[in-house]
């Protein structure tokens, strides 16, 4: 998987769910596969069933992405993001 640069991106995916009638664009829930140095804990690919509202349409992001580093830089990279219903 590479990134918008071509840059190899092999630290795992990230997601994100939004509702699309809230037009303040606030995630609602999201997660990763890797583990997350910063907060020390595994990845989360489980999406939090109980706080989402019953027959309500989200919208649903995935990315490659790239965790930054002490030698790389801090920014993460990440591929463009594919989204859908």
């Amino acid at each position: 998987m590479t990134d918008a640069e071509g840059h190899n991106v092999q630290s795992g995916l990230g997601w994100k769910l939004v509702d699309p009638e809230d037009v303040s664009g606030k995630v609602v829930a999201s997660g990763r596969t890797n583990y997350d140095a910063a907060a020390k804990c595994a990845g989360n690919m489980v999406v939090p069933c109980e706080t989402l509202t019953s027959n309500k349409d989200y919208v649903l992001s995935v990315w490659g992405q790239e965790d930054g580093s002490d030698t790389k830089g801090w920014s993460n990279r990440a591929t463009v993001p594919v989204t859908g219903r």
